[in-house]
């Protein structure tokens, strides 16, 4: 990730009118979000997309067979690894944020919401208040 952010950092400069700004302002100017922030986005609607089985394939995550704790009905399986580099696999990275969504979200909107051009310039934040207003008012 990092030589990718190099990559972006050093492509966001070559645009002359933006070359003095610091990179999060060359970010915002030019429309794209971090690459953090698209890691997170797409790890959500592929846990969206496990979740509801919408592969062919043996499930990666496996869901919390406890149903009695607060939230959703999709809650993950929270997994532990000693190894320091197992923390970045998908099924480690994704777990608590998936775990802490909403259940309108977690059951029937993000690929709807998160395929929209608009949230392409929302934070995570955004993004679960326009998911909220469309979960309230049904526009699904």
């Amino acid at each position: 990730a990092t030589l990718l952010k190099n990559v972006q950092h050093r492509a966001t400069k070559m645009v002359p009118e933006l070359r003095e700004m610091e990179y999060v302002d060359r970010l915002k100017a030019m429309n794209l979000q971090s690459l953090y922030y698209r890691r997170d986005r797409g790890d959500m609607i592929e846990c969206y997309k496990m979740t509801h089985e919408k592969y062919d394939i043996p499930p990666l995550l496996k869901l919390d067979p406890d149903t009695s704790r607060r939230g959703h009905s999709l809650k993950l399986k929270v997994q532990s690894s000693k190894k320091e580099v197992r923390h970045n696999f998908f099924s480690l990275r994704v777990t608590s944020k998936w775990n802490s969504l909403p259940e309108c979200v977690t059951n029937t909107l993000p690929l709807e919401v998160l395929s929209r051009p608009e949230s392409l310039l929302l934070t995570l934040s955004g993004i679960l208040s326009l998911s909220a207003k469309i979960c309230a008012n049904n526009l699904f």
